[in-house]
């Protein structure tokens, strides 16, 4: 691990897309949480810049080295979920990082880990490889929870 300039650069990348911000909500400081907003705005230019899965999955992993504990909030505002977001996390495969999705729908806030409504299975399979097993902070029940990694 360590945090470094190639890892900074990945953040710095993502910037006006999806916002990375050190959520500091999160009332355990053994759990730090990056939170990355993914909205219509931020959406289009990732895709525009025909590296959107490339990007996300560098800034989570780029987030992921500063801090074992760390859990990125991938939080999607957007009625849809992003292709890009499961294509980043089929790159990850393997990999073990601390991830959380949630998602505003019509239906109220879907959530990778419960509490909330699920989202599709299809895209759970395709978090759970890239994500670790151990525990990952969840941003609305406000403590740590199971990972879903395989």
């Amino acid at each position: 691990m360590g945090f470094n300039a190639t890892d900074a650069a990945a953040l710095n990348a993502v910037a006006d897309m999806f916002d990375p911000k050190i959520w500091s909500d999160a009332l355990d400081r053994n759990f730090p949480v990056l939170r990355m907003t993914i909205g219509t705005a931020g959406s289009a230019a990732a895709i525009t810049t025909g590296r959107a899965a490339e990007l996300l999955s560098a800034a989570i992993d780029a987030a992921n080295r500063s801090d074992q504990n760390v859990t990125v909030w991938i939080e999607v505002t957007l009625r849809g979920m992003p292709l890009f977001v499961a294509e980043a996390f089929d790159r990850l495969a393997g990999y073990g990082a601390g991830i959380v999705v949630t998602q505003t729908s019509p239906a109220g806030m879907l959530c990778s880990h419960p509490p909330g409504g699920q989202l599709p299975q299809q895209f759970l399979e395709r978090l759970a490889k890239a994500s670790r097993a151990g525990e990952v902070w969840h941003p609305h029940v406000q403590e740590p929870v199971p990972g879903i990694g395989i």
